[in-house]
This record gives structure tokens, sequence and C-alpha cells, in this order.
């Protein structure tokens, strides 16, 4: 499928050519230069891709890669040869998640942290496929990437999601740094997540957790139940007795209250159940603070929809309204993980609940609200409720009304009105206004195309319809799809946390608290530019094996046919050499150095002998491989002589010169500023000019006048991770400042920047601040306000 067939592509398809299909087929209709074979661009054009400029059309090409254009020009040669291309360089600033993220183990429902994910290294997550719809997929890599400058962005429905600066979001027109998002954005989230676990409870403990949660009171010394209704307190006393067959409730006189206990038993007798609410850590807590055990997210479908009933049944309302049959749900309480906690347990039913702050004088809380036909319709056949009025009346209305779900509920941004119409045009019709009338029955109707393309948001069904008689299944896929369309309401900054990341193969996304977020250089870019495909990829890690940079297996088919052609599973690097693509390998120093040296006879003989099946694989015209690689990352793996000479290196420094990188960093810095729409002023040349030449001085180990030498952190010191400093400077100043930037602004995100190992880089920078920072003329301030937050 080629960039102009596929219109759909900059949709979902986060890969470098679907991001930026516009700009690649803009090049292309631009280019006459000659082009190496199998390429779809020339090298002139590839290089005007990674840079960027402005077309004699008008048309401007975004740069990809700031810094010196002949190393790009280098690379894009290289790859006109035979021989492959080693790129290295420091990292810059990670895309990361806040270390509390909770990601879901699709294996077993439990939801960890991804800080747990990491040390653990043993989970399944739920990723979004081509096809748009969520499933299981293990990361190959786990990542600590320090202490970053972090945002929290707020979606309509209430999910909140705490993320570095440049960390990409999918939209309808592609994965989008943060920078590059505003309110009122919609952005991917899960439609449902519908992953359960095996754990073992009894069905009377999880109604007497669920109970408790919603109407207990366990800040006492034993739990106490308030309830009204005869059947709820019946379904109680009953749990409590085939639970904790030693316990009783015990009412009291005005009939709506009671205490679980065992009686007089003297002070030896311990009561279970308060001992069982102890493990859980819910015994002690007050309403504020009450939460889901971890246990509840493990258990069967079944067992949790039991939970959510009786919850429900407690905090819960359902109003139906005569007049209107508008069928509206909702949990109150005064929790707010709870109330997260609820949220999340109703997707995975595939229903998208909104969370709203009520604040009334004094007492506030949180209302989790489930509307629309089809979401209560799943909740009262799977969930239901338990001694509430109008049940059976709302369940007989949902199963019998022909209403469809609501489409203001789950739509599709308007930006997908664009994408129907080149479907619509390539596929026979004049213009997407013909499509509408066509749709409708009624071709008389008067409908105009810019009418139609004033839409503000599409349904679903409607989409559906559409697509089908525009013939584009991409679009029929999208309107099926696992994806429901948020809006981002809120962006702010949160200060300097440690942050992680995982690595997804193949997808390179992944959920996390409950939002679809992106993982992922020049590499791709350059694959993307040159062959249309960047997604022949090896991530490099420690448990990269021969079969991953070669071929492996289908064994059972191998147990029963032998060696044979269908029992091969072609890797990326075969697909590559097939094709006369480029194969590129991630992280190539991470992998085990005899697995490395796999690759020499692949780079000297452009061939993969296969002598299970007494053949070998020719590379076509085209092929070639880009690997990237650091050497200030850990667990590095040198690559042995024989295959560092099949590469050409080309190392892709930091700026040569201090105006050089002072300029860069301004620029980037007034683009986030602007795309954040943050109220502070334009930071002074000065201030990003002090931190260029702090991170220059550090990184090289000598002062600017090169009198004094200095001793260099462990850090990178990175270009993008300045960029990070004097942006998060920004946001300070705007929201807790007067709008200026000070070195106070800056002083923490410098100081996170540059202090890695808490031991090592702190009397690295103490030091620094000592001999350098204080006794610098105009720099007095920004060292009482580094050495204050030391």
């Amino acid at each position: 499928m080629t960039i102009e067939d596929n219109t759909l592509t900059s949709v979902l398809r986060e890969h470098a050519e679907q991001t930026y299909a516009e700009e690649l087929a803009e090049l292309k209709k631009q280019d006459t230069r000659q082009r190496p074979p199998n390429w779809i661009l020339s090298p002139w054009a590839v290089r005007t891709y990674l840079m960027g400029a402005t077309l004699p059309n008008g048309f401007v090409v975004t740069p990809k890669y700031i810094g010196n254009p002949r190393l790009i020009e280098i690379a894009v040669a290289t790859l006109a040869t035979d021989r492959a291309l080693l790129l290295y360089g420091i990292p810059g600033t990670a895309k990361c998640l806040k270390y509390d993220t909770l990601v879901l183990d699709t294996r077993t429902g439990k939801r960890v942290t991804i800080a747990e994910a990491y040390r653990q290294r043993d989970i399944s997550l739920a990723s979004l496929q081509p096809d748009y719809h969520l499933r299981p997929q293990a990361p190959t890599d786990y990542l600590d990437n320090g202490i970053r400058p972090c945002y929290r962005v707020t979606t309509h429905l209430g999910r909140e999601i705490e993320v570095t600066l440049n960390h990409p979001f999918l939209t309808i027109d592609g994965w989008q740094p943060l920078a590059n998002l505003q309110t009122g954005d919609r952005i991917a989230v899960p439609r449902t997540l519908p992953f359960f676990g095996n754990a073992e409870l009894s069905d009377a403990h999880v109604k007497i957790l669920a109970h408790l949660i919603a109407e207990g009171c366990l800040s006492q010394d034993v739990p106490y139940y308030t309830n009204t209704h005869p059947d709820m307190q019946k379904d109680f006393s009953e749990a409590v007795q085939t639970a904790f067959p030693d316990l009783k409730t015990h009412w009291y006189p005005s009939g709506v209250e009671c205490s679980i206990s065992g009686g007089r038993r003297g002070n030896t007798f311990r009561n279970p159940c308060t001992q069982w609410l102890h493990s859980l850590g819910l015994m002690g807590t007050k309403s504020e603070g009450k939460f889901v055990p971890e246990i509840i997210f493990s258990l069967p479908r079944r067992q949790i929809a039991l939970f959510l009933n009786r919850l429900f049944s407690g905090d819960g309302f359902l109003d139906f309204r005569q007049s209107t049959k508008q069928i509206t749900i909702d949990y109150s309480s005064k929790s707010k993980r709870l109330i997260r906690d609820v949220q999340h347990l109703l997707l995975r039913f595939g229903i998208n609940a909104r969370i709203v702050y009520r604040k009334n004088g004094r007492y506030q809380h949180y209302r989790l609200f489930i509307y629309g036909t089809e979401p209560c319709r799943i909740f009262l056949k799977e969930i239901g409720l338990l001694g509430r009025k109008n049940i059976e009346e709302a369940q007989m209305h949902l199963t019998t009304c022909d209403t469809l779900s609501n489409p203001n509920v789950d739509t599709i941004p308007t930006q997908i009105w664009k994408h129907l119409e080149k479907s619509a045009i390539s596929n026979g019709y004049t213009s997407i206004a013909t499509l509408v009338q066509v749709d409708r029955g009624i071709t008389h109707y008067k409908t105009s195309r810019g009418s139609v393309l004033r839409k503000q948001s599409i349904g679903r069904s409607r989409l559906l319809r559409l697509a089908s008689l525009a013939g584009d299944t991409g679009l029929q896929q999208l309107a099926q799809s696992d994806i429901y369309w948020d809006t981002i309401e809120s962006i702010e900054p949160i200060g300097e946390h440690q942050v992680y990341d995982l690595s997804m193969p193949e997808t390179h996304n992944f959920v996390a608290n409950d939002i679809i977020i992106h993982n992922s250089w020049v590499s791709e870019h350059l694959a993307a530019a040159i062959t249309g495909d960047s997604t022949l990829l090896i991530q490099g890690t420690a448990g990269t094996d021969e079969n991953t940079l070669r071929y492996g297996w289908n064994y059972a088919r191998l147990l029963v046919e032998g060696p044979s052609t269908a029992a091969l599973v072609v890797s990326p690097m075969m697909q590559a050499m097939q094709s006369g693509k480029i194969a590129r390998i991630e992280e190539m120093t991470r992998i085990p150095s005899e697995v490395q040296d796999t690759l020499i006879t692949i780079l000297s003989e452009k061939t993969l002998p296969v002598p299970e099946l007494n053949t070998e694989v020719q590379a076509r015209k085209g092929f070639n491989v880009i690997a990237t690689a650091n050497n200030r990352d850990k667990g590095v793996n040198e690559l042995s002589s024989a295959l560092t000479r099949r590469f050409n290196t080309v190392i892709l420094p930091l700026p040569a010169t201090l105006d050089e990188e002072v300029e860069i960093v301004e620029q980037r810095v007034a683009s986030l500023g602007k795309a954040l729409e943050l109220p502070a002023e334009k930071p002074a040349l000065e201030e990003i000019r002090r931190v260029v030449t702090i991170f220059r001085e550090l990184r090289s180990g000598l002062t600017t006048d090169g009198k004094t030498k200095l001793k260099t952190p462990s850090g990178t010191l990175s270009t993008a991770e300045a960029i990070s400093v004097i942006s998060n400077g920004l946001a300070m100043a705007a929201y807790y400042g007067d709008g200026t930037l000070h070195a106070d602004d800056m002083a923490a995100s410098l100081t996170g920047a540059i202090v890695k190992d808490p031991v090592q880089d702190r009397l690295v920078w103490l030091e620094y601040l000592q001999t350098v920072v204080k006794e610098r003329d105009g720099w007095k301030d920004l060292y009482r306000s580094c050495h204050e937050v030391l």
C-alpha cells in the first residue's frame, strides 16, 4: 500500500511515513533529480525532508533534525551505496511517563505503576494495532529516563496522565507531542479494555467489600454498615454469615445501622473481618480515603460485575425520566481515588464514564456519570442494580427501544471529513456533498460541500455508512474501532519527577492511565523518506538473539513437516533484503556482542544463508541497514572491529558553537510556549545563554575561557534537555511567578537535569556552583536559587 493509497494512515499509524505523508507526497511531486534504485525520493529530497525547507511552490517542509546538514548528506549518501550506516549520538529528552502512572497487565487484570513494571520486567499491555483494536502485547525493553519536568493532562472524561512535554498523544491527524497540543484538542483513549483476571475470592467477600466501600464506616474498631433498604440489609447480612461464620451483623434499634462483630468473646478474640480489611489496606480509612482493593482488579468478569452491582446499589443513582425516556446512571464519592478506580472497572465492560468534581461550600465530592443509550444498556444488562426503583422499566425500555446511542457522546473528530472526502472522490463521487446526499436517500436535498465540512463531528454509525458507500475499508474500521476520542481540558506543569518508558515492538504504543500513548529518531525518518517504509525495525535489547536478526521457525510446523519455507518465520532483516528496503536496528550496543556479529555476513555478502533449506536470501537493490547507538548508556556492548568496518559511522554531535545552540534553544522554546499558550513573557536571551553555557561547560569539563577544569556529571546534558529546562522555567514563571523568567523558576529543573546520580552528580554540581557560578558577574541570583534547591 502506497502513501497515496492509504487515506487513513495519518489517523492511527504513528510511523513517520504516515505522520508526514503530505510532506513526502509534495516532495515526490517536486523531486526531479536522479534516484538510487528502489528509492521513492532522491538524496536531495531526503535531505530536504530531514532538514526542512520551503519549496518553490510555498509548501513548508518541517525540520526533523536540528544540526549540521553535512552530516545528513553523508548519512544519505552512505545509504545510496552498499555500506551500512551507524548513527552515534547521545540520547535527547525521552518520551516518558511519571513513575506512578498505572498500566494494566492484560494477563491478570492487575494494575501496577510503570515504576513497578520497570522493576519486574514482566508484563503484557494493551496496545493499539493497525486494525484499530487493542490487543495484548509485551514490551521489549524497560527504560529509566531519570528525573524530568512533567505536565498533567486532564480530559473531558476526567482521565489524567502525567508525562514529559514531548510525549506524543494520538490525534485524528496522527501522533502529536504534548507541546503541539492545547485545550480543546481531541486525543485517543480506549473505548474498552476487556481484560479480566482469574483471582479467587468468594462472592460473599466481593459483596462485603462493595457494601462497606459504598456505605460502610471503616474508621472505628469494627466495621459498621448503614442502609435503609431491606434487600440490601438482607444481602449484606447473608454475605457476612457466609464469609465469616463466627461473626454476625448486629443491627441497632434504629434498623438502619449494624456492626460486624463476634459478640463478647474476651480480649483474645480477633475479628477476622477486621483483620481481613486491615490486610487490604481499607480498615482505618475515612470516606475520602476509600479505594478499590487490588484483588478486585484481578477478578473474573462476573465477579467484577457483582462488585460494581453492590457498589452502585449503595452509592449509585438511576435517573429514568418518564417524559423523555432518558436514562442517566451515576455514582458519588468523596474519594477521588475510588472514583477513578470505578471509572477504570467500568471501562473493562466498554463503558466510558465521566468524572465531575462538585463543591458546595465546605462539602466536596466526585460524581461518575454514565450517559447514552448503549452504555446504560450494557450497565443494566451486565452489572445491574439491587433494590432500586425503575430498574425493570428502564431495562424494558432499553431492550425494546430503537433509539441509537447518542451520537454526541461517542463521536469521531471533525477532521475525519477531509479523509472521507478523498475517499468519496476517488470512488467516483463528485464531492463529499454528493456522498452525503446518497446516504440520506434524498438526492434533491440541497447540500453544499462547505456545509458538510463545517460539521463539528460525526457519529460512528453514520461514518460506517458513508465509509461503506465510499469503499474505504480503513474508515470503516475506524468507525468500529476501540478508540474513544476524548477532549483535552487542561495541561498544567507539575514539577520534576522520576520518569520511565516502555519499548513496544511494531505498534510503539500502549495504554497507561486509560489513555493510549506513544513510545518511540533520525533513522525512522531516513527509512520513511528513502523507501516509504520505516516499519522494518529490530529493537535492540539484552535479550535480542540471532533469530531476531536472521530468521526463526514456527516450531509446531517444524516438528510436523520438518524444515520448510512454510515453517520459516521471516525477520524484518530478511523482509528488507527480499523487498529492497531499509532495516533499522535501534540501540545496537544493547545487543550482546556475539549476536551483533550475526550481521557480518549480511553486510559483507548481502546474503542471508538458510542452511536448513539449503538456500540463501539475496538482497535486492535498495537494501541497507541503519543502526543507532549511544555511548553514554549503561550496559553498552562495543561493536567488534570486524563489524565496525562494515558500517560507515556518522556521529550526530551537539551544536558546534554556543551561539548556534542558543539559537536552537530559543526557537524551540518559542514554539513550545506558543503551542502551550503559556502566559509568560518571551525568555530573555541572557537566561537561555546561561543555561546553555552551563551545559556546554559541564559536558566538555572546561570553562569557556579555558582556565578552569571541571568534573563532568553522568547525565547527557543535551540540547533537548536545555530546551526542557527553559520551557519548564517558563511554565513556573507563568503559573507561579510574575510571568517573567527568573533564576528561581529554572533552578529546580536545571538541577534535576544535571543531578542524575544523587551522590556523585550532586558533588559535581555543588563544586561548579561554588567555583564558577558564584564568581561570575550577574550570576549571583542563579547561584542562590540553585544552592537552595540542593
